[in-house]
């Protein structure tokens, strides 16, 4: 608020007219209510992008874009938003368990804040899950053969590649994996593997 002020050649004060005007805060809504990034294997990587959208009369000024939490980081930024900015988040998993961050953007000059939520789940280690921890053929005699199986299971949330060693030798053959070639094991997959003695 404040006045204009009009004076006469005598000097004296002729008129007095109040002036008053705002300025408008910035106004922006976000695309999504949270930015959910599901279950991200151990030692990968996502990337989620949300949009903030200008519901106000002019652009908005970026004056400071955070990402704070473990595993949490800020990609890329828009300094301007005209309608709609588009910022991109990753999460890297280093551990197992559940993450919690938060997408902070600062507007303006007012120091306007616009806060999203982050959430993410670390997976496991890579690691295969045996159906027994021991093949014992017990007494086999001479001539003789016994077959022994298990099951390998993948519990993981990235492919496994897996293959034989030379501890597999003769009298011992193995059917369903390789020394040569690695058999891929997707996630949540088994595969039957069997020793013939």
């Amino acid at each position: 608020t404040g006045s204009f002020l009009l004076f006469g050649a005598e000097g004296c004060l002729a008129a007095t007219m109040p002036i008053r005007g705002s300025r408008e805060i910035a106004q922006a809504r976000w695309s999504a209510v949270a930015l959910d990034f599901d279950t991200v294997c151990y030692g990968s990587s996502k990337v989620l992008s949300v949009g903030l959208t200008d519901l106000g009369i002019d652009s908005i000024d970026i004056r400071n874009a955070t990402v704070s939490g473990a595993g949490f980081s800020l990609d890329t930024s828009p300094s301007v938003i005209g309608r709609t900015g588009t910022f991109a988040v990753r999460f890297t998993s280093t551990s197992t368990g559940t993450f919690n961050g938060v997408l902070t953007v600062t507007v303006d000059d007012c120091g306007t804040r616009f806060t999203l939520p982050l959430t993410a789940l670390g997976g496991t280690k890579p690691a295969i899950v045996l159906s027994d921890t021991l093949l014992d053929f017990g007494p086999v005699h001479a001539g003789d053969s016994e077959v022994r199986c298990l099951t390998v299971t993948n519990p993981n949330c990235t492919s496994i590649d897996l293959w034989t060693d030379t501890i597999f030798a003769a009298p011992f053959v193995i059917r369903g994996i390789s020394h040569a070639r690695a058999i891929v094991l997707a996630p949540g997959d088994s595969l039957r593997v069997c020793v013939t003695y």
